[in-house]
């Protein structure tokens, strides 16, 4: 009976309300704000495979828009160059945003970048890029947005499924000897121009939805390698040594670009050959044979960019 009396009261609860009232109680039900949440995978080019490779205490920027990249969520400024810190809990990374996005009904796009910069005046589509004359210190800049066919993203969908993408291109060198009677000692490699040549930038900005960098006119050093202990060549190639660069806005011409070869003591200039370019996202495999007095080209293996298990960021090739 009382069950019974219950629903009597519930049913003319409901028939009772005017229609705005009904709505008005629904709505602040089904919008009431959530806070945005993240998770990354980083995509290599061309597979099928997403490959997580951030770990705890990485730090991305976040650019909370309206749909497109100069329409900042809300219009709220202070949602154009979130900090997004990795953290672990139950073993998986999840992020934390500084400030937190609130969400409400309407539909945002989040773009993504790799390293985080503070930025007074952020720009999401000149983000500094820098190569490091250490090779081993330069960033593996990275760029992305929501995964592909994921649900809208807004308070009732408050999580956003990011694929990140590698921005520069990265070279590879394996080496080897025909010559089995002579000790050959490898040290170190460099990559860079020609003298006076402007065909390889080590500065330039970034665009956070297309990954594309522009290059800073007349800022052109060259990027180097040193071993951690002397590679000694064999008649089989050595293992890669890897060298992260901006990818070349125009096809490389011999000779524009050359790589210089540190063997017992003596430099070895190899030329990077015509008709070269190097693409962000790819991995370009050179493997050459020093013959005692240059360096010769065995094949280029140009592949997807496939991320090393052991690094967090790809931080070190060595």
């Amino acid at each position: 009976m009382k069950k019974l009396l219950l629903f009597m009261i519930l049913t003319a609860g409901i028939y009772s309300c005017s229609g705005d009232n009904c709505l008005i109680s629904i709505d602040s039900f089904e919008f009431k704000e959530k806070p945005l949440q993240i998770y990354t995978k980083v995509l290599t080019t061309k597979s099928p495979n997403l490959i997580q490779e951030f770990t705890n205490g990485a730090v991305i920027g976040l650019h909370v828009t309206s749909g497109n990249v100069g329409e900042v969520y809300r219009k709220n400024i202070d949602y154009k160059n979130i900090k997004s810190t990795a953290y672990l809990e139950n073993g998986k990374i999840c992020w934390k945003q500084e400030p937190d996005v609130s969400l409400n009904s309407e539909i945002t796009t989040v773009y993504a970048y790799y390293p985080y910069q503070p930025q007074t005046d952020f720009n999401a589509t000149h983000i500094p890029v820098k190569i490091s004359p250490d090779a081993t210190q330069t960033d593996d800049y990275m760029y992305g947005t929501q995964a592909t066919g994921q649900k809208s993203v807004n308070n009732m969908s408050p999580i956003a499924l990011l694929t990140m993408n590698h921005a520069l291109s990265l070279i590879s060198f394996e080496v080897k000897t025909d010559i089995k009677a002579d000790s050959f000692l490898l040290n170190g490699i460099q990559l860079g121009n020609k003298a006076g040549g402007n065909k390889l930038y080590s500065e330039g900005t970034m665009d956070i939805a297309s990954g594309t960098i522009t290059g800073s006119t007349g800022i052109c050093s060259p990027t180097k390698v040193t071993t951690e202990s002397p590679i000694e060549l064999t008649t089989t190639h050595c293992r890669p040594i890897q060298i992260m660069v901006i990818p070349t806005n125009n096809i490389i011409e011999e000779g524009d670009i050359e790589a210089l070869f540190f063997i017992n003591n003596k430099t070895y200039r190899y030329l990077i050959p015509t008709n070269t370019e190097w693409q962000k996202g790819y991995k370009y495999q050179y493997k050459l044979t020093f013959n005692g007095n240059s360096l010769l080209l065995d094949k280029i293996l140009i592949d997807n960019w496939i991320p090393k298990e052991e690094n967090n960021i790809s931080k070190n090739f060595m």
